[in-house]
This record gives C-alpha cells, structure tokens and sequence, in this order.
C-alpha cells in the first residue's frame, strides 16, 4: 500500500481550486513551508502540519458542495 505524503495532499488541495494562501489561511502553516513541500524541498514535515493538511484535505473532500465562493 503506498503511503500518501504531505506533498501529494497540497497537490491535490491546489487540484481542489486552493490556493496556497487559502491553505495557510484554513491550517495556520505559512505559505513558505506550503511551498517547501510542494517543491519537495520540505519533504518530513512536522506531525503537527502533515495533520493539519489531512484535516483541511478531509473538509474540502467531504464538503465539496460547500465551497466559498
């Protein structure tokens, strides 16, 4: 079973209509570090922002029909 990575959830939150700025502004994780994993330069983020990310990954899959506008 291949292990979804911190990288592959910004990827697909950016795929979701996100931006990174919307990222940092629903998780608290600066735009920097969203960057650093995008690009893979930041690749074993803390637990706390590979939770923080799943959590927003969670809320934009689940409620997609709920989007901002």
């Amino acid at each position: 079973m291949q292990q979804v990575t911190s990288r592959d959830i910004v990827q697909s939150l950016i795929d979701s209509g996100l931006t990174q700025l919307d990222i940092r502004r629903e998780t608290g994780i600066s735009q920097a570090s969203i960057s650093r994993i995008l690009t893979g330069k930041l690749a074993d983020p803390r637990v706390s922002v590979a939770q923080a990310l799943r959590d927003l990954h969670d809320k934009v899959k689940g409620n997609s029909s709920s989007e901002k506008a």
